[in-house]
């Protein structure tokens, strides 16, 4: 519980800090870009600090690349 008070707390700390400097200059898109990756960090941060199990990314990547694969290759 402690950890997921301390990730929230790291994620609000960086954002008060960036924040006001992109809202000043007007930069809207990077504003935008920012929230969505400092979200996504935090939200699978707290997900892991809470040890629910996330897939993993490279298994994803090997079912796409398989079958081009086997096409060119052969099945090993």
């Amino acid at each position: 519980m402690w950890s997921v008070a301390g990730i929230l707390f790291a994620g609000g700390c960086i954002a008060l800090i960036e924040a006001p400097e992109l809202v000043r200059k007007g930069r809207r898109w990077e504003l935008f870009v920012f929230s969505v990756v400092l979200s996504v960090g935090v939200v699978i941060n707290t997900l892991q600090a809470l040890h629910v199990k996330l897939p993993n990314p490279v298994d994803w990547i090997t079912a796409i690349h398989k079958p081009i694969s086997d096409a060119l290759f052969g099945p090993s």
